[in-house]
């Protein structure tokens, strides 16, 4: 197999569009013609070429569509959420969520809350990924933060 003439993948995309129709109408031994042609052309084994000329075309194949996620908490719950994070000053999703029953206290008198909001801002049983994203969604650094990690304990 030669690799210094190689085509591109859209290139033997095209090709492999071009000569498709042809090769399903084709007699066998034409097919065998247009399978020898398409292999040297494509550096294709053999198998691979026959499969190809078979199956359907590559630009038939639908992409497959990745489904978004829905939201876990509503408006309410999110902007309890977003009010402890900056008065904690900006904690992780797993700190936060320890620190939410803590300040219970804290938010009850500022928010009026349903028991609906109170069980879903407490968060016992949801995942900390799932509170990571009110911090992605409202930017996770802290105002004058650069993102950077820091060096760690002993520097600084």
């Amino acid at each position: 197999m030669e690799t210094g003439n190689r085509m591109s993948r859209a290139s033997r995309r095209d090709y492999l569009q071009r000569i498709y129709a042809r090769y399903r109408k084709a007699s066998r031994a034409e097919r065998q013609r247009i399978l020898d042609e398409f292999c040297a052309n494509c550096s294709y084994h053999r198998k691979h070429a026959i499969r190809s000329l078979n199956g359907p075309l590559p630009a038939a194949k639908p992409k497959p569509q990745r489904r978004a996620r829905g939201r876990t908490y509503g408006p309410p719950v999110m902007a309890v959420l977003k009010a402890v994070w900056k008065a904690a000053d900006y904690p992780c999703s797993v700190r936060l969520k320890t620190l939410l029953p803590k300040w219970m206290p804290w938010i009850r008198p500022r928010f009026q809350l349903t028991p609906e909001i109170e069980r879903g801002s407490c968060c016992a049983s949801a995942p900390a990924a799932s509170i990571t994203g009110c911090e992605e969604r409202s930017g996770s650094c802290a105002a004058g933060s650069t993102g950077a990690p820091s060096p760690g304990p002993g520097y600084g």
